[in-house]
């Protein structure tokens, strides 16, 4: 693990002028894994808005200018994602997964409504979540799965972790982690006539001399 969990509060210092670039997007965009529609990638929209958002993530562990040429990053992905209370009122018991994403990937997510009855979860254990069985896995709301085999995948994937941590859906919260850790979208709560708005973020490939979590183990304690 290269990076910590990082919870940023007040990330944006102009919550205006992001929500109103969200409000003037398109949502069109299909997400495999979870309910809801993303826009296409913000590079494709407005690059110098791209670079100063990877700009910012990235300054909570870097000092980028002052090492300019030896911080690299690539195949980076950001988005704004809706998800909408009819997107999950068919959702049935049992639905939300528990997963990993790629252990390299630098991810997360900046919560942009006020649903501070929803957010994430982050769990503790070694073990290898088998949501690759399933398609659309992490929502399930995959027809062509029966109740009983949902049931059974929902139990068979998310025993043995233990909970570490909730983090609330808080407004211009951002929540960074690495993909190896284990998390789970919490949408329960999420009620009629309700949606959840958040800018997404996925960083790839991040070459780097050293990393902060590595850096901390240097430490003989």
């Amino acid at each position: 693990m290269k990076f910590p969990i990082t919870i940023a509060p007040n990330f944006f210092s102009d919550t205006h002028k992001i929500l109103k670039i969200a409000n003037e997007l398109d949502y069109v965009v299909d997400e495999p894994f979870y309910p809801g529609k993303k826009t296409i990638f913000l590079n494709h929209i407005d690059m110098g808005l791209f670079y100063h958002l990877s700009r910012k993530v990235l300054n909570l562990f870097f000092e980028i200018d002052d090492d300019i040429g030896k911080l690299q990053y690539n195949n980076v992905e950001w988005a704004f994602h809706k998800i909408k209370y009819d997107d999950i009122k068919d959702m049935r018991k049992g639905e939300l997964f528990i997963h990993k994403d790629h252990p390299e990937h630098l991810t997360g997510l900046i919560y942009l409504s006020h649903n501070e009855n929803l957010g994430t979860s982050f769990y503790l254990n070694e073990k290898t979540p088998s949501f690759h069985k399933m398609n659309g896995p992490i929502c399930g709301l995959d027809k062509n799965i029966s109740d009983e085999e949902m049931e059974n995948l929902y139990k068979e994937n998310n025993s043995g972790f233990k909970l570490m941590s909730e983090v609330r859906h808080i407004f211009n919260t951002a929540v960074i982690f690495p993909g190896c850790v284990p998390h789970k979208i919490n949408l329960e709560d999420l009620r009629p006539g309700e949606e959840r708005l958040t800018l997404h973020f996925l960083f790839r490939e991040i070459g780097y001399y050293t990393f902060p979590y590595v850096r901390c183990k240097l430490e003989d304690l």
